[in-house]
């Protein structure tokens, strides 16, 4: 919210002139029309209206809680209307990926030694906290390599 303060003098052209002040506050809510974007990873181009999608590799050999990505968004909107949250809304694996709730982090949940195919799909679901809240979902391809 902001607030602009300024002072209104009035006059007219008489003899003697009148004249009169007043303060005039103005405050300026935000109306909560923006929805999350994604500036990190770059997103890969899809449909209009489709999210988001990046790619981004991870060794196999990754301890549990090893830091895989990290999901960077802003919203437009101010105040608590601009707070985000994230949060894994799907994956091709479950347990083997966890997202952070404030910072966007995509940790290991276990190593993934194990695994026959080595791409996995993370779905990210980013929520602001305005009333009514907007969001944005979108994929992370992790490519989990040798090394």
């Amino acid at each position: 919210m902001r607030e602009v303060k300024l002072w209104v003098r009035a006059e007219d052209g008489g003899a003697p002139a009148l004249s009169s002040n007043v303060s005039v506050r103005l405050v300026i809510v935000d109306e909560k029309e923006n929805a999350p974007q994604v500036l990190y990873p770059p997103a890969a181009p899809l449909a209009a209206g489709a999210g988001w999608a990046g790619v981004e590799l991870a060794p196999r050999s990754a301890e549990s809680g090893a830091l895989v990505a990290k999901v960077v968004a802003v919203d437009a909107d101010a105040g608590r209307n601009a707070w985000l949250s994230y949060e894994l809304a799907k994956a091709t694996e479950p347990g083997l990926f966890r997202v952070g709730l404030h910072s966007g982090e995509v940790r290991t949940g276990r190593a993934g030694t194990d695994l026959e195919s080595p791409r996995r799909n993370v779905f990210v679901l980013l929520r602001d906290w305005g009333q009514p809240p907007r969001s944005v979902t979108g994929t992370l391809s992790i490519v989990l390599v040798r090394g």
